[in-house]
């Protein structure tokens, strides 16, 4: 019976925590309706330097925290490229939250994610948005308010986000 007991706590613990825990985080994700905190940080593919505000300017943006250990982050990325795939207007930026330098190049390549990639290699923007796991994601407006927090991964997640998403698109 404990051990049942302590395998359903587990199980709820790694639940709530989406599985995979970065090294850093306020346990405290933003709220929706403020602004998202603005930061710039290297481009996993090219190298190059870009900012928030310039990944699909205009549009609406899921922020996505991941690792490359991360299962559930890996069924998220997969879920979007497949809604993305599916017709729907969506812009992704990804941000490794992992603690040690990897082969990002190589995992995007591999995955065939069609997204913008970067590193977040001190936690600093994880720390701004209080993401204490991963996957923890972000819709951002056009305004880079946020819209909506997705904590973790689960099934069905494809329909809200591609809902939120539709609602973003239309505008004010």
């Amino acid at each position: 019976m404990k051990r049942i007991i302590a395998a359903a706590l587990l199980a709820l613990y790694l639940a709530g925590a989406g599985g995979a825990r970065a090294a850093s985080g306020s346990d405290r994700l933003l709220a929706v309706g403020g602004r998202a905190p603005d930061f710039t940080f290297t481009e996993v593919q090219s190298g190059g330097a870009m900012a928030l505000d310039n990944v699909g300017r205009g549009r609406p943006l899921l922020l996505v925290f991941l690792q490359t250990s991360c299962q559930s982050c890996a069924r998220e990325l997969q879920s979007l490229k497949d809604v993305r795939a599916a017709g729907a207007p969506i812009e992704v930026l990804g941000i490794f939250i992992d603690v040690t330098a990897r082969d990002f190049q190589k995992y995007v390549a591999d995955n065939a994610l069609p997204f913008v990639f970067g590193w977040d290699s001190g936690n600093a923007i994880a720390e701004a948005y209080g993401v204490p796991f991963a996957p923890a994601s972000f819709l951002l407006d056009r305004e880079r308010k946020i819209a909506a927090v997705y904590r973790g991964f689960h099934p069905g997640i494809e329909q809200a986000l591609r809902a939120d998403f539709a609602r973003l698109a239309k505008g004010p």
